[in-house]
């Protein structure tokens, strides 16, 4: 990086490990090397445990900027739109030559992902506009309804989950769908068997259904168009389970869904 053609942009974000043991803070620097070549690099991965607050995160930047000392050499730097990041490098600035507001770069993927998860999980379809013009203002996005389902569905009463899920119809149609096949191995056998008869063949090329990782919304976009690629056996399936009066057909996709 010393001897970088360009000056660098630095991008980090935070993550947990699903058993919530393991929390980091990942570092990158971008720029462009002494063979004009574009170069993507790990700065360094921090164990924050826990503490996502702006000063831990600007505690953590500015010990790695001086670690590699490009203190004065960063152009921009880049996260999503959480507040905790502004506040890390309004902190920063006290510290560095650098200017806040000018040198933030917003990370489009997450605007992308609250619009994409205001559409999929909110109340009303407002709040769409709500997102947009929070980014336009660096304003907080109003998330209450989006965190009100996401609480519903993590909820321990199943009644209180399959309620939340029947509100998002038909997208949570999909997701009851593709839990009720996902329940065993007997039903994942028999679903592939409803493909081979959509395909009426027995050579039909199988798929496995896909179910939203709850983490980001292309997860949910994925298990969406796996389940437009398979919505004749998912149709086929259904109407087997709903003759039986194993599904409710408040559960069940239609034709307009």
């Amino acid at each position: 990086m010393a001897q970088a053609k360009s000056r660098i942009t630095v991008s980090f974000d935070g993550w947990k490990a699903d058993n919530e043991v393991l929390d980091l803070l990942g570092i990158m620097a971008h720029y462009i090397d002494k063979e004009y070549e574009v170069k993507t690099i790990t700065l360094a991965l921090r164990d924050t445990f826990g503490s996502h607050s702006g000063v831990n995160i600007k505690d953590q930047l500015l010990d790695v900027l001086r670690e590699y000392q490009i203190s004065n050499k960063v152009a921009f730097f880049a996260a999503n739109n959480a507040t905790n990041n502004d506040k890390a490098l309004q902190l920063l600035a006290g510290e560095l030559n650098i200017d806040a507001k000018t040198q933030r770069l917003r990370c489009l993927g997450h605007v992308i992902n609250l619009v994409s998860t205001a559409i999929l999980y909110s109340v009303d379809a407002d709040c769409v506009e709500e997102v947009l013009e929070a980014v336009k203002t660096d304003a907080d996005v109003d998330s209450s309804a989006t965190d009100a389902f996401k609480t519903s569905i993590t909820s321990s009463d199943e009644a209180t989950r399959l309620a939340a899920w029947r509100k998002k119809d038909p997208f949570g149609k999909v997701y009851l769908l593709i839990v009720h096949i996902k329940h065993s191995n007997l039903r994942r056998t028999f679903f592939e068997s409803k493909q081979r008869e959509a395909a009426a063949t027995e050579n039909a090329e199988l798929y496995r259904v896909v179910l939203n990782g709850g983490v980001r919304w292309n997860s949910d976009f994925d298990m969406l168009v796996r389940a437009l690629k398979l919505r004749d056996a998912l149709s086929l399936y259904q109407e087997h389970f709903l003759q039986l009066g194993e599904m409710d057909a408040v559960d069940c996709l239609t034709t307009a869904d």
